[in-house]
C-alpha cells in the first residue's frame, strides 16, 4: 500500500514531490508527478536526485531532466547548473536545452519548412518534438517510445495525406505541426487537420506557434482546403488563446445543440 498521496488532476507541486519520491508507485504516476513540478524549484533537488539515479526508469530520468531544464531555465542559471553526476540520458536532455537555448540567444533568423519523412535529419527533429511536447503536462507527461525514433517518419509517409512543417532557428529545430487531409462532407472539399503543434520549451511565447500556423494555412490555401481543424484541451489555455488570435473558434451548427466535442476509444 502506498503511502503517497493520490494521483488526481488538481494534485499540486507538494502531492507530486510526495508521488516522485514514492518509488512503489507506478512509472507513469511519477511521470506524471515530474509534470507537474516543471515551475517548481522547491522539487529541484528530488529531480535531480531522479535524473543522477541510473537505476531510475530511463524515461523518468529524461523527464527529470527536462524539468530541471525548465527550472534552470526559468531561473536563468541553464548554462550553470551542474549536471556532472546526470545519467546519460538526462545530461543529454540537458545538452538540448542548452543547445536551443544558444539558437535563441544569437537570434538566429527562424524558418519554416516542408519536412522530408525520408531524411534522416528531419526524421530525428520530428520524434526529437514530438516526444519533448509528449513528456509535457500538455501533452500526457510521458515520453514516447525509443522505438517510434526509427518508425516515426517511414509510418508518416506511408499516410496519405499526411505532411509536416518543421520551424528552423539556425538549423536548429524547436517547432513542429504534424498535419492530415481530410474531407468535409458538407462543404465537398478538401480540409487539413493539425493533429500536433509543438514548440520547445525555450522557443515559446516567441512567436513560433504563430509563424507554423500561418505556414499550415498557406500550405492548406494551396490543397484547396475549405477549412483548417485542430483539437485542445480545454484547460490549455495557452494554447486556446494563441489559436483564438488566429481565428479558430469551437465548432457549433446550432446554440441549442452545444459546440462540438472530441471524442476517443482506444483500441
Amino acid at each position: 500500500m502506498s503511502g503517497s498521496p493520490p494521483l488526481q488532476p488538481d494534485t499540486g507541486p507538494d502531492d507530486a514531490r510526495l508521488i516522485l519520491a514514492d518509488r512503489s508507485r507506478e512509472t507513469y504516476e511519477r511521470e506524471y508527478a515530474v509534470s507537474i513540478m516543471d515551475d517548481d524549484p522547491a522539487g529541484l533537488p528530488l529531480l535531480i536526485e531522479v535524473a543522477s539515479d541510473a537505476s531510475e526508469d530511463e524515461g523518468l530520468q529524461q523527464r527529470a531532466a527536462t524539468s530541471i531544464g525548465t527550472i534552470w531555465l526559468n531561473a536563468d542559471t541553464l548554462e550553470s547548473g551542474d549536471d556532472s553526476g546526470f545519467t546519460p540520458v538526462a545530461r543529454e536532455e540537458i545538452a538540448l536545452f542548452r543547445e536551443q537555448k544558444a539558437a535563441r540567444r544569437l537570434g538566429q533568423p527562424l524558418s519554416i519548412r516542408m519536412a522530408d519523412y525520408a531524411d534522416p535529419f528531419d526524421a530525428g527533429a520530428l520524434f526529437m518534438l514530438l516526444d519533448s511536447y509528449a513528456r509535457s503536462v500538455n501533452g500526457g507527461g510521458k515520453a514516447l517510445p525509443k522505438s517510434h525514433r526509427e518508425r516515426l517518419a517511414p509510418a508518416l509517409a506511408e499516410v496519405p495525406g499526411a505532411f509536416s512543417l518543421l520551424a528552423l532557428e539556425g538549423g536548429t529545430p524547436i517547432g513542429l505541426a504534424n498535419c492530415f487531409m481530410g474531407f468535409s462532407t458538407f462543404a465537398c472539399a478538401p480540409l487539413v487537420n493539425i493533429h500536433d503543434l509543438a514548440v520547445v520549451p525555450v522557443r515559446r511565447g516567441c512567436g513560433v506557434g504563430t509563424a507554423l500556423l500561418k505556414a499550415v494555412e498557406d500550405e492548406a490555401r494551396a490543397r484547396g482546403a475549405c477549412k483548417i481543424t485542430l483539437e485542445v484541451l480545454s484547460g490549455n489555455e495557452g494554447a486556446k488563446a494563441l489559436y483564438a488570435r488566429h481565428g479558430f473558434a469551437n465548432y457549433a451548427l446550432a446554440d441549442a445543440l452545444g459546440s462540438a466535442q472530441f471524442w476517443e476509444k482506444t483500441l
